[in-house]
């Protein structure tokens, strides 16, 4: 009879380390499904160059998310879906843009361009010239007559 309560302890405490083995597991990698892109621009020099446009666009649906780089030139794109190809678009003003190779993100993915270097390019304003007929002014070879 010594014995049984010794057996009942034993089995006690292994249920007791086997639950909280059970309930201690690390969180499953499936459960995030987006990653996040950043960067930091800057130009040939390495000057930090805010205000750029960051455009992101999934070359499969042909969606796209877009964001500023802030003063110190860095941008963060984050909770983007994972897919097969995006691409990374930056411009700004007086700059050439750059453009990244086709990138695949995964869930849980991190992926930071620390390439981004934009080019001097020239400066291009577009300007439209348009014609319209006024009303008020009539050409001076019509066959009106005048009488002053």
């Amino acid at each position: 009879m010594t014995l049984f309560p010794k057996i009942r302890q034993v089995a006690a405490l292994s249920g007791l380390l086997l639950s909280g083995l059970l309930l201690w597991q690390p969180p499953a990698l499936a459960q995030e499904t987006t990653g996040t892109v950043s960067g930091v621009v800057k130009d040939t020099t390495g000057a930090i160059i805010p205000q750029a446009t960051v455009l992101l666009t999934d070359l499969d649906n042909k969606s796209e998310r877009k964001t500023v780089s802030n003063s110190s030139g860095s941008f963060t794109i984050a909770s983007v879906p994972s897919g097969l190809q995006y691409q990374v678009t930056v411009s700004s003003a007086g700059f050439s843009s750059w453009q990244s190779q086709p990138f695949p993100l995964r869930p849980g993915d991190r992926v930071s361009f620390t390439d981004v270097r934009l080019k001097v390019g020239a400066v291009t304003e577009q300007v439209t010239v348009e014609e319209t007929t006024s009303q008020a002014v009539k050409p001076l070879d019509t066959p009106e007559r005048s009488d002053v």
